[in-house]
């Protein structure tokens, strides 16, 4: 059983909606874990904690992984690079492979078919291009990644007017795909400081499918 980590650390994230995705995960195995979108590595120091306790891999997707220094009012420190490349979390940040690219440039997807291996990946998180065209095109590329009875977690599937003023229509791909599997959404109504500043109530929403 896998233990659930509470993050203290800048994530961007609601914090019963990433206690319920552990909750849900706990029983599984995971040795293998796809993120797409990383941006300042929270959620990647998470899933690198997770995969570490069976010497796993998780492999990181985004565009770049070059980014300057940051202040957190959740821990109250500033953070000068990625927060798995923080000193005090090397030990986690051996287990991440960072791929960096266009998650619809097939040449990109090809590099990632080649460290990966399809149908080897327990979890994939994907909170990249939140436009509908953009997730949706995320999930089909790289769902052959995906081990039969896997799970696939989309990161912001509330229709809020946040979301629509930013061009975040994860929504619309969620409410299409989530009926053709079994499936679970999370959604924490609190309000309250998360990885730089306030989280509005239902300002975000996570949506999990379990794969075929």
């Amino acid at each position: 059983m896998n233990e659930i980590i509470i993050p203290n650390w800048p994530i961007p994230q609601k914090r019963y909606e990433i206690l319920a995705l552990q909750e849900l995960l706990k029983n599984e195995k995971l040795t293998k874990i796809v993120e797409i979108g990383t941006w300042m590595g929270g959620t990647a120091l998470l899933w690198a904690i997770m995969v570490s306790k069976n010497n796993g891999r998780l492999f990181c997707c985004d565009l770049s992984f070059y980014y300057g220094s940051f202040y957190s009012q959740l821990t109250g420190k500033h953070y000068n690079q990625l927060t798995y490349k923080e000193p005090e979390y090397t030990e986690f940040a051996k287990h991440i492979t960072e791929l960096e690219g266009n998650s619809h440039d097939p040449a990109y997807i090809a590099k990632v078919f080649e460290a990966v291996s399809p149908g080897t990946v327990d979890f994939m998180f994907i909170d990249g291009d939140h436009t509908y065209e953009g997730v949706k095109a995320d999930f089909y590329n790289f769902l052959p990644l995906m081990k039969p009875g896997g799970y696939v977690a989309f990161h912001d599937i509330l229709k809020t007017a946040d979301h629509i003023s930013l061009g975040c229509r994860v929504e619309e791909f969620w409410s299409e795909i989530k009926d053709k599997f079994e499936y679970w959404e999370f959604v924490d109504n609190n309000e309250y400081l998360c990885y730089g500043g306030p989280c509005p109530s239902k300002s975000m929403g996570i949506g999990v499918i379990k794969t075929k």
